[in-house]
């Protein structure tokens, strides 16, 4: 029977899919804001303290800074958005 590799990480792939996902509904509510709000719909308004951050968060773009794809404040600023659409 072969040995299983200490590298082989079967639960990356599930990891990347659930950021995958993750950053489409936040697309979503970021596609809905930027109809909601058509004078103000960039990025930097979505979400001010960090206009980079939020683009990577639309593009699933993970960083050393930021591995796990969404932080608690913007967290908050799309449940405030999520919220205030309701």
């Amino acid at each position: 029977m072969p040995k299983k590799s200490v590298n082989s990480r079967p639960y990356l792939k599930t990891c990347e899919l659930i950021y995958q996902l993750a950053s489409q509904r936040i697309g979503e509510k970021y596609r809905k804001w930027e109809a909601d709000n058509p004078k103000y719909n960039i990025q930097s308004q979505f979400f001010p303290e960090d206009r980079k951050l939020i683009g990577r968060v639309l593009n699933c773009i993970r960083t050393k800074n930021n591995p796990y794809l969404s932080t608690p404040k913007i967290q908050e600023a799309i449940i405030e958005i999520s919220i205030l659409q309701t």
